[in-house]
């Protein structure tokens, strides 16, 4: 499910940041490979995590603190960090700038999901780059970007 960029932020600026990953939700069908645009919210709900990890790939969910600049920080690095997995890493960002009802957190929690368990820190940015070791532990057949970690 291809979204181009403008459209899908013409829906955010209708329906409200909030309302997109819903708007996405309710056009993907069961044929089509998950494509989740990197800039856009996915709704996690265990079938889908569940559909994302059978084909063994890794599923990161990502929480924030409030402050919207640091949000965007982090999400540029973890996405610099994940980029080169060749669609074996999803993300869903869930931001408590958009959403006030998740509890505000001190500094940024991340969560990682594979088959071969899950993995949860609090994490500052200097210490991002560990992580990668932690996606790959989650692949059960590791992709090649995990060769030299």
């Amino acid at each position: 499910m291809k979204i181009n960029k403008l459209g899908a932020l013409l829906v955010a600026f209708l329906f409200g940041f909030s309302s997109v990953a819903y708007v996405l939700s309710f056009t993907a069908t069961e044929k089509e490979e998950f494509y989740l645009p990197r800039f856009i919210t996915y709704p996690l709900t265990q079938e889908n995590i569940n559909k994302i990890i059978e084909k063994d790939k890794v599923v990161i969910v990502y929480i924030w603190s409030f402050d919207y600049k640091e949000c965007e920080e982090y999400e540029n690095k973890l996405l610099e960090l994940v980029e080169n997995f060749n669609n074996s890493v999803y993300l869903n960002s869930i931001n408590t700038y958009y959403y006030p009802e998740i509890p505000i957190l001190d500094i940024p929690y991340l969560k990682i999901i594979g088959k071969n368990g899950e993995k949860e820190f609090k994490l500052k940015l200097p210490e991002l780059n560990e992580v990668k070791k932690e996606i790959c532990a989650l692949f059960e057949t590791q992709p090649k970007e995990c060769e030299n970690v």
